[in-house]
């Protein structure tokens, strides 16, 4: 009954309020307004319903509060730096300055992106000397492809600002079916080329070159925060994860063993990779343009803990290598977008990615002369680096 006594006192407060402004609309005082915590709002009421009140103050702001809030309404005059109202000083530096509420809302865009760079591992091992001793191979496999996806976004505006974004969330999803991906690089080296009956040679001892077809996802989910740092420039944190599956298909292959010719058709590897990659970081946005139609959006990403998983069977070979690497990545995303008409926005961008680890590869063999040996590798190292551009189109729901 208390809580219900005090909706209607406040209720009735807020609705001497609303009538005194619609009558003395053309007066020059205004109502002081105090709430609960003791601060006052000098302004009128403009709005109102069973549960909030909306006053527009008098330095133009919007005020919408819970009627439940509200003490009491007078009117009032300034004097001096002062608001009186029936006698009761109330210094200014008291007047409230809240805000509305931040104006959320909700983006959904398709993109297409084109991706060109590699992802390379590279392992050293050490045998006997009749074996050819030291030895390093490289195999190199090519992104050039595009991918198309999906961005969801859900996040918040400054009210005072609307096209400027507080806090914000986006997941997005690129896929490539199989497709071209260019050519794949096969390099090795071996210390004692005598070993396998080839006299001494510098440089790279074999080398191949073969066609490559790529299938690829790469999910990213990542929440920023932006501060506004003046009407037109915000910059936040950023917490994030991404996640890139690439599998690779090989066929044939062309190049020399030490110095002679070797050639041969048909599938000849296949090759698995997997990133994960939590990272932290900065995100700015900065507006301009007639109307901030336009807006630059930079983020930058750094990844202590990348983890990276990949699987090489060389099926001319019978042989599955698979490796577990740690390390660190680094990630720049530059957009621009156009706000071209109502919620519609069209967006270009470039993204550069740049992946460093090192572990080791288990070497196996699952049929031919040396079915069931092992091998383990302690130096691997997967690497990766790419460069993006991308285009895309969106519609915001507010």
């Amino acid at each position: 009954m208390k809580t219900v006594k005090k909706i209607i006192v406040s209720f009735s407060i807020v609705t001497i309020v609303l009538i005194n402004t619609l009558v003395f609309a053309g007066v020059k005082n205004e109502q002081c307004i105090q709430f609960k915590d003791g601060r006052v709002v000098q302004g009128y009421v403009i709005g109102m319903d069973t549960n909030i009140v909306k006053i527009k103050t008098s330095a133009g702001k919007i005020v919408i509060r819970l009627v439940d809030d509200i003490v009491s309404a007078k009117d009032c005059i300034n004097t001096r730096g002062t608001i009186e109202a029936k006698e009761k000083q109330i210094n200014l530096s008291n007047i409230l300055h809240d805000q509305p509420a931040p104006k959320l809302f909700t983006e959904f865009g398709l993109s297409t992106k084109y991706i060109n760079g590699n992802s390379t591992y590279h392992i050293s091992f050490d045998d006997s000397w009749a074996n050819g001793g030291h030895g390093e191979s490289e195999l190199e496999f090519p992104y050039d492809n595009f991918m198309t996806g999906i961005t969801l976004a859900i996040g918040s505006k400054y009210t005072e600002k609307p096209k400027q974004t507080r806090g914000l969330l986006t997941l997005s999803f690129f896929y490539s079916p199989s497709m071209d991906s260019g050519t794949m690089k096969d390099s090795d080296w071996i210390e004692n080329d005598a070993a396998f009956e080839e006299p001494p040679h510098a440089g790279k001892d074999c080398y191949t070159e073969s066609d490559a077809e790529f299938t690829g996802l790469i999910f990213d989910i990542n929440y920023a925060y932006h501060f506004s740092l003046n009407n037109n420039w915000t910059l936040g944190p950023m917490i994030g994860y991404k996640h890139m599956d690439f599998n690779f298909d090989i066929y044939g292959y062309s190049g020399t063993y030490w110095t002679t010719p070797v050639s041969g058709t048909g599938k000849v590897l296949e090759y698995d990779v997997h990133y994960k990659l939590p990272y932290i970081g900065l995100s700015s946005n900065l507006l301009f343009g007639k109307k901030d139609q336009f807006q630059l959006n930079f983020t930058f990403g750094y990844s202590p803990w990348a983890k990276v998983k990949d699987s090489d069977d060389h099926l001319l070979r019978y042989k599955l290598s698979e490796g577990d690497c740690d390390g660190h990545a680094y990630l720049a995303n530059i957009n621009i977008d156009w706000n071209f008409y109502s919620n519609w926005t069209l967006g270009l961008g470039a993204e550069y990615v740049n992946i460093d680890t090192s572990g080791k590869q288990h070497q196996s063999w699952y049929d031919g002369p040396y079915a069931g040996s092992t091998i383990d590798v302690n130096d691997n190292k997967i690497t990766s680096s790419y460069w993006s551009a991308m285009f895309s189109i969106s519609y915001a729901f507010f």
